[in-house]
């Protein structure tokens, strides 16, 4: 990946690069290849199209309006620091959390995160399940953002206990979102979800980030 690729393909994105930025996302990505061996960041195909498949897609997710200056998130499952990391990058201002539950993972972040000065950014090693009532978590987050980690359901019943009143969960989803949105409207009949096409995504997928959020009371009862 060269400095000239990466800062016109962001650009060309709307999210253009400084040039401190553009060198963290090259730093970034020569430590996740060489941490991807041990760790499992990604796929071995996908090696070859991180800026594509990762860096842009996930940084996209800045341009939505959730993603206010200042906004606590959780990036839910991480994994190799998707979307979170890519989306402080382009968003210092963003306060970020990165949980996974497997150490070599988070061994992978807190390292990278060092590397690259990334303020204003913890890693937690934890199964989001056992967050719920932990007086540190519970209530905390205006947003919980992730990208292919589990059901949509299943996701907003472990984000719910996290975020603040007003909060919402982003999800990222690909071909299995119509079912998914269907079964979390059984599941959460409360709940608002809308889908909202990425801005920037690698043109083999097509992937739509998905927002779920508590109607207000005084508007659900005429939904």
């Amino acid at each position: 990946m060269r400095l000239k690729e990466l800062k016109s393909r962001f650009a060309g994105a709307g999210l253009p690069l400084s040039q401190h930025q553009a060198e963290q996302f090259l730093l970034y990505h020569e430590e996740l290849i060489k941490w991807n061996p041990r760790a499992k960041l990604i796929s071995k195909r996908d090696e070859g199209r991180v800026l594509s498949r990762h860096f842009l897609e996930c940084a996209g997710l800045t341009q939505f309006e959730e993603f206010a200056e200042g906004v606590e998130t959780l990036d839910l499952g991480t994994g190799g620091g998707f979307p979170g990391l890519a989306m402080k990058i382009v968003r210092p201002d963003l306060k970020m959390t990165l949980l996974d539950s497997k150490r070599w993972k988070t061994l992978f972040l807190r390292s990278v995160i060092e590397k690259l000065g990334l303020s204003g950014t913890c890693v937690v090693c934890e199964r989001v399940e056992n967050l719920a009532d932990s007086p540190g978590f519970r209530g905390r987050f205006d947003v919980v953002v992730c990208r292919a980690v589990t059901e949509l359901a299943i996701l907003y019943g472990w984000a719910t206990p996290l975020l603040r009143e007003g909060g919402v969960l982003v999800a990222v989803k690909g071909s299995q979102l119509s079912r998914e949105q269907e079964e979390m409207r059984r599941a959460f009949p409360d709940v608002s979800v809308t889908a909202r096409p990425l801005s920037v995504q690698d043109e083999e997928h097509k992937l739509k980030a998905v927002l779920c959020s508590l109607f207000d009371r005084a508007d659900a009862e005429n939904v």
